[in-house]
């Protein structure tokens, strides 16, 4: 389901001035990327520093031992 599909959208006003946001919002929504090499590794890597304390050294060595398995 699109959060923001204008077909739904009730009133007349905002309806008309839908087209003004379309891109802006087409941008907000589409914020997720695939990364390969070390911009992948980081990304990964960030994403999982910022979740709890205590998952954070486990779930590093993990990743990073898998990214070294795989080069071998």
């Amino acid at each position: 389901m699109k959060s923001h599909d204008r077909l739904r959208i009730v009133f007349a006003q905002a309806r008309q001035n839908w087209r003004a946001f379309a891109y802006v919002m087409q941008v907000h929504e589409n914020h997720y990327t695939k990364r390969a090499g070390v911009a992948g590794i980081r990304a990964r890597a960030q994403r999982l520093t910022l979740g709890p304390k205590s998952l954070q050294a486990k779930k590093l060595t993990f990743i990073f031992q898998l990214e070294l398995s795989a080069k071998k």
